[in-house]
């Protein structure tokens, strides 16, 4: 598992559609054989999650 913190949803979704960025989402999906973006609004979101 993989989490990244991002400033805003803004900030997220510009780089998912940064265009120099695009070549990298290959790498992502080959380097996992389960390959799932999910998003909350904070951190608190997940703690039911991570216990």
């Amino acid at each position: 598992m993989i989490l990244v913190e991002w400033e805003s949803k803004a900030a997220f979704e510009n780089n998912c559609n940064d265009p120099e960025l695009a070549d990298l989402h290959g790498y992502r999906v080959r380097g996992t054989d389960k390959y799932i973006w999910q998003l909350y609004d904070k951190l608190e979101d997940l703690r039911p999650f991570l216990k």
